[in-house]
């Protein structure tokens, strides 16, 4: 009882049952809750965490950003964490028939160069 599905840019055709499975963009969708709750205990700046969700003919791509002191902690030891959160990702969205891919969002220049200055005022704050 194997049979295939096709991808039809924001559904997933069920070439079994002919039915149309769309996922909305309005609902939050358990992989998307389940990857902002994890990424925010594992962050020191939770509230710097920005989860995006894009429906595309490929699939779904969700794009994390954290704070830039906070990159290593996410992407972990020669990769593990993140490896490991798109491993999770993938397979509720497996479950919800859809193909879900994991983006960490790199910090720009300008980003880096901002957070590094921002922690010198504040070390400076402190002193004073």
């Amino acid at each position: 009882m194997h049979y295939h599905k096709k991808r039809i840019y924001q559904g997933v055709v069920d070439t079994k049952d002919s039915e149309i499975i769309y996922e909305s963009m309005e609902q939050t969708p358990e992989y998307q809750e389940v990857l902002e709750a994890t990424v925010k205990a594992l962050v020191n700046h939770p509230s710097d965490v920005v989860v995006q969700r894009t429906l595309d003919e490929m699939g779904v791509l969700i794009r994390v950003k954290v704070n830039p002191q906070d990159m290593g902690l996410i992407i972990g030891r020669k990769g593990d964490i993140v490896r490991s959160l798109r491993t999770i990702v993938k397979m509720i969205g497996l479950k919800h028939h859809a193909r879900v891919n994991l983006k960490v969002e790199e910090p720009s220049l300008l980003d880096r160069n901002r957070s590094t200055s921002d922690k010198i005022i504040s070390d400076l704050k402190v002193e004073n």
